[in-house]
């Protein structure tokens, strides 16, 4: 499933019961339970019913939609078709570790941007990028002081496509599910 992983939307969220059967202080024997089954049905349903996406054209502007939650990131890299439509692109997601769930929210919603961006490099390197995020302040990152070496990473990795974020309200956000 590892491969799919980018072209099914929130994967890291639907695969934590059995990512968690991979962490190393689980027994060599598999606990096979209610949930597990529930996120391999789930799963394996999403994969037959991929999702159809777009290839992308590095002549056209990009948009990254970027969300966080308490527990995970999502992204979603989509372009207009000549019918005005946004397509999908991929769908990366990640599970937050243990530090990252401590996180504040600018601090995850940041870090959603970054993630995106990191993913999406190699196609939307020099292209025309429009960030969509649900979290407001991310605008004012620049014009914040950042207090402690992530704070400076965020700010210098996000800054440069400041111009080109956009503020939607979180019910429209649709990279965690």
């Amino acid at each position: 499933m590892g491969f799919y992983r980018a072209y099914i939307p929130n994967y890291a969220q639907i695969s934590t019961p059995l990512t968690e059967l991979t962490k190393k202080n689980k027994p060599n024997e598999v606990s096979w339970g209610e949930a597990e089954q529930s996120s391999f049905d789930k799963l394996k349903e999403l994969l037959c019913k991929v999702t159809s996406l777009a290839t992308p054209d590095a002549n056209l502007p990009f948009q990254v939609h970027c969300d966080a939650s308490d527990y995970d990131v999502g992204c979603c890299l989509t372009q207009q078709d000549t019918d005005g439509v946004y397509m999908p692109i991929a769908f990366p997601s990640q599970k937050f570790t243990a530090k990252q769930k401590n996180w504040v929210s600018i601090e995850k919603e940041a870090w959603a941007v970054l993630y995106g961006l990191n993913k999406f490099d190699r196609w939307i390197y020099c292209a025309k990028v429009e960030i969509i995020s649900d979290h407001n302040p991310l605008k004012y990152l620049n014009q914040m002081t950042p207090k402690s070496p992530k704070h400076w990473r965020y700010r210098d990795g996000i800054t440069p496509s400041l111009t080109g974020l956009v503020y939607s309200i979180g019910v429209q956000m649709h990279c965690l599910g």
